[in-house]
Protein backbone atom coordinates (compact mmCIF):
# COMPACT_ATOMS: atom_id res chain seq x y z
CA UNK A 1 0.00 0.00 0.00
CA UNK A 2 1.63 3.03 -1.40
CA UNK A 3 0.07 6.81 -0.43
CA UNK A 4 2.17 10.28 -0.53
CA UNK A 5 2.52 10.36 3.13
CA UNK A 6 4.86 6.88 2.94
CA UNK A 7 4.33 3.38 2.08
CA UNK A 8 3.54 0.04 3.31
CA UNK A 9 4.47 -3.37 2.52
CA UNK A 10 3.02 -6.68 3.75
CA UNK A 11 -0.37 -8.98 3.75
CA UNK A 12 -3.29 -6.90 4.31
CA UNK A 13 -6.57 -7.93 5.96
CA UNK A 14 -8.24 -11.40 4.62
CA UNK A 15 -11.57 -11.58 2.82
CA UNK A 16 -13.52 -15.01 3.13
CA UNK A 17 -17.40 -14.98 1.28
CA UNK A 18 -19.35 -16.77 -0.47
CA UNK A 19 -23.18 -16.43 -2.42
CA UNK A 20 -25.16 -17.70 -5.22
CA UNK A 21 -24.85 -16.66 -9.48
CA UNK A 22 -26.41 -17.43 -12.26
CA UNK A 23 -26.80 -16.13 -15.84
CA UNK A 24 -29.43 -13.88 -17.56
CA UNK A 25 -28.57 -14.07 -21.38
CA UNK A 26 -25.17 -12.54 -21.65
CA UNK A 27 -25.70 -10.95 -18.50
CA UNK A 28 -23.27 -13.29 -15.25
CA UNK A 29 -24.19 -12.35 -11.69
CA UNK A 30 -22.87 -12.89 -8.05
CA UNK A 31 -24.86 -11.49 -4.65
CA UNK A 32 -22.26 -12.47 -2.03
CA UNK A 33 -21.59 -11.82 1.50
CA UNK A 34 -17.97 -11.91 3.33
CA UNK A 35 -16.56 -11.92 6.17
CA UNK A 36 -12.61 -9.31 6.03
CA UNK A 37 -10.66 -10.64 8.86
CA UNK A 38 -8.33 -8.47 10.61
CA UNK A 39 -5.40 -9.52 9.53
CA UNK A 40 -3.31 -6.51 7.96
CA UNK A 41 -0.70 -4.37 10.44
CA UNK A 42 -3.11 -1.73 11.35
CA UNK A 43 -0.64 0.16 12.98
CA UNK A 44 1.44 0.26 9.79
CA UNK A 45 1.87 3.75 7.62
CA UNK A 46 0.04 3.82 5.86
CA UNK A 47 -1.83 1.16 7.71
CA UNK A 48 -2.51 -2.72 5.80
CA UNK A 49 -5.43 -3.23 7.57
CA UNK A 50 -8.30 -1.95 9.80
CA UNK A 51 -8.00 -3.51 12.90
CA UNK A 52 -11.75 -5.03 12.75
CA UNK A 53 -13.77 -7.53 11.43
CA UNK A 54 -15.95 -5.95 8.47
CA UNK A 55 -19.26 -7.36 7.28
CA UNK A 56 -19.36 -7.07 2.88
CA UNK A 57 -22.70 -7.54 0.88
CA UNK A 58 -22.67 -6.84 -2.25
CA UNK A 59 -23.29 -7.50 -6.16
CA UNK A 60 -20.97 -7.95 -9.14
CA UNK A 61 -22.11 -8.07 -12.58
CA UNK A 62 -20.48 -9.12 -16.04
CA UNK A 63 -21.86 -8.40 -19.28
CA UNK A 64 -20.41 -10.44 -22.03
CA UNK A 65 -20.76 -9.76 -25.69
CA UNK A 66 -22.05 -12.58 -27.68
CA UNK A 67 -19.01 -13.31 -29.12
CA UNK A 68 -17.64 -13.20 -25.37
CA UNK A 69 -14.75 -11.00 -26.83
CA UNK A 70 -15.44 -7.88 -24.72
CA UNK A 71 -17.27 -7.35 -21.16
CA UNK A 72 -18.25 -4.53 -18.67
CA UNK A 73 -18.05 -5.41 -15.47
CA UNK A 74 -20.45 -3.91 -12.23
CA UNK A 75 -20.12 -4.02 -8.62
CA UNK A 76 -22.02 -2.86 -5.61
CA UNK A 77 -20.97 -3.71 -2.27
CA UNK A 78 -21.80 -2.28 1.13
CA UNK A 79 -19.43 -2.67 3.86
CA UNK A 80 -20.47 -2.73 7.40
CA UNK A 81 -17.93 -2.21 9.74
CA UNK A 82 -19.07 -2.82 13.65
CA UNK A 83 -16.95 -0.83 16.34
CA UNK A 84 -15.44 2.63 16.84
CA UNK A 85 -12.41 2.45 14.09
CA UNK A 86 -14.18 2.25 11.23
CA UNK A 87 -17.04 3.84 9.45
CA UNK A 88 -19.53 2.11 7.09
CA UNK A 89 -18.72 2.64 3.58
CA UNK A 90 -20.44 1.88 -0.15
CA UNK A 91 -18.42 0.99 -3.16
CA UNK A 92 -19.20 1.35 -6.61
CA UNK A 93 -17.49 0.64 -10.08
CA UNK A 94 -17.48 0.06 -13.23
CA UNK A 95 -14.62 -1.48 -15.42
CA UNK A 96 -14.44 -1.93 -19.31
CA UNK A 97 -12.43 -4.71 -21.11
CA UNK A 98 -12.57 -8.07 -22.75
CA UNK A 99 -10.28 -10.76 -23.87
CA UNK A 100 -6.32 -11.54 -24.58
CA UNK A 101 -6.17 -14.72 -25.21
CA UNK A 102 -8.28 -17.92 -24.21
CA UNK A 103 -7.24 -18.12 -20.56
CA UNK A 104 -6.73 -14.59 -19.66
CA UNK A 105 -9.01 -11.53 -19.73
CA UNK A 106 -8.23 -7.80 -18.63
CA UNK A 107 -10.58 -4.66 -17.60
CA UNK A 108 -10.25 -1.59 -15.89
CA UNK A 109 -12.15 1.44 -15.19
CA UNK A 110 -12.79 4.03 -11.58
CA UNK A 111 -13.93 2.60 -8.61
CA UNK A 112 -16.24 5.13 -5.92
CA UNK A 113 -15.69 4.48 -2.84
CA UNK A 114 -17.41 6.70 0.01
CA UNK A 115 -18.48 6.61 3.84
CA UNK A 116 -20.95 7.95 6.65
CA UNK A 117 -19.18 10.83 7.18
CA UNK A 118 -19.31 12.14 3.23
CA UNK A 119 -15.66 11.10 3.13
CA UNK A 120 -14.72 9.69 -0.44
CA UNK A 121 -12.39 8.12 -2.94
CA UNK A 122 -12.28 7.64 -6.46
CA UNK A 123 -9.67 5.16 -7.82
CA UNK A 124 -8.54 3.60 -11.25
CA UNK A 125 -9.29 -0.16 -10.76
CA UNK A 126 -7.67 -2.78 -13.24
CA UNK A 127 -8.23 -6.45 -13.48
CA UNK A 128 -6.12 -9.08 -15.16
CA UNK A 129 -7.88 -12.93 -15.15
CA UNK A 130 -6.42 -15.86 -15.43
CA UNK A 131 -8.94 -18.74 -16.20
CA UNK A 132 -7.83 -22.34 -15.24
CA UNK A 133 -10.97 -23.91 -16.02
CA UNK A 134 -14.73 -23.21 -15.99
CA UNK A 135 -14.86 -23.13 -12.47
CA UNK A 136 -11.64 -21.59 -11.32
CA UNK A 137 -9.37 -18.28 -11.79
CA UNK A 138 -7.24 -15.74 -10.01
CA UNK A 139 -7.24 -12.05 -10.51
CA UNK A 140 -4.40 -9.75 -10.05
CA UNK A 141 -6.55 -6.31 -8.99
CA UNK A 142 -4.51 -3.14 -9.05
CA UNK A 143 -5.97 0.51 -7.42
CA UNK A 144 -4.65 4.03 -8.06
CA UNK A 145 -6.66 6.27 -6.11
CA UNK A 146 -6.73 10.17 -7.81
CA UNK A 147 -8.95 11.91 -6.32
CA UNK A 148 -10.36 12.15 -2.05
CA UNK A 149 -11.73 13.84 0.59
CA UNK A 150 -10.01 12.72 3.82
CA UNK A 151 -9.28 8.81 2.56
CA UNK A 152 -5.67 8.29 1.68
CA UNK A 153 -5.78 8.15 -2.36
CA UNK A 154 -2.61 5.72 -2.56
CA UNK A 155 -2.03 2.54 -4.33
CA UNK A 156 -2.68 -1.06 -3.64
CA UNK A 157 -2.85 -4.06 -5.12
CA UNK A 158 -4.41 -7.20 -4.39
CA UNK A 159 -4.61 -11.02 -5.32
CA UNK A 160 -7.56 -13.06 -5.54
CA UNK A 161 -8.99 -16.86 -6.18
CA UNK A 162 -12.20 -17.48 -7.12
CA UNK A 163 -13.85 -21.09 -7.11
CA UNK A 164 -17.40 -21.51 -8.45
CA UNK A 165 -18.96 -24.86 -6.99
Amino acid sequence: NESLSGSSAGIGDLSIGGGPRGTLNELNWLLYGALTLPTGDESSHPPLGKGVLNEKFGVLATYLSPSKDFEMDFLCEYVRAPGLKSKDTMNIGLLAGGKLTDTTRFATGPVAIWNESDNYLIKWRSVGRYTFSKKCHIELVGDVGFKSKNLPPGFSIGLQLRYNF
